[in-house]
């Protein structure tokens, strides 16, 4: 498991985003956002296990991604992945950083993350998609 030190790094090379600190009263919040639109599609967060339903009174360091496996995940995945903290349920995990996830499968999340959190391409109307008077090139 990446050390949130270059888990900042994986994300300025790929995505070409930095980490913001959006509140000055959790300094350690860092949230990665996307360059053009500001969406976010990470958090990362130092937490008590409590909050996850983990027993223990120590806290513990997690990246909240979107996903669109959630319940597949949750179901039949990892024991680091859990129901998202503080985020939609429905399109959101958390993942324990320090639980031994796989860093491969932590970036393949990631990048899914990111793809979702995308601006997306607007569609053509049906309407002028029918009005057209050229012929279609075969």
């Amino acid at each position: 498991m990446p050390t949130r030190d270059e888990l900042f790094a994986y994300v300025k090379a790929t995505f070409g985003t930095e980490p913001d600190y959006p509140w000055p009263q959790e300094p350690e919040y860092a949230v990665l956002r996307h360059a053009d639109n500001g969406k976010w599609y990470g958090i990362v967060m130092s937490v008590p296990q409590s909050k996850l339903g983990l027993p223990g009174k120590g806290n513990v360091e997690i990246i909240n991604v979107k996903s669109a496996q959630v319940l597949d995940m949750l179901l039949y995945g990892d024991p680091g992945i859990l129901p998202a903290y503080h985020m939609n349920k429905k399109h959101w995990i958390t993942i324990l950083l320090e639980s031994g996830f796989a860093e491969k499968e932590l970036r393949d999340l990631l990048t899914e993350s990111y793809r979702l959190t995308q601006r997306r391409k607007k569609r053509v109307p049906s309407k002028q998609l029918s009005s057209r008077s050229e012929p279609l090139e075969k």
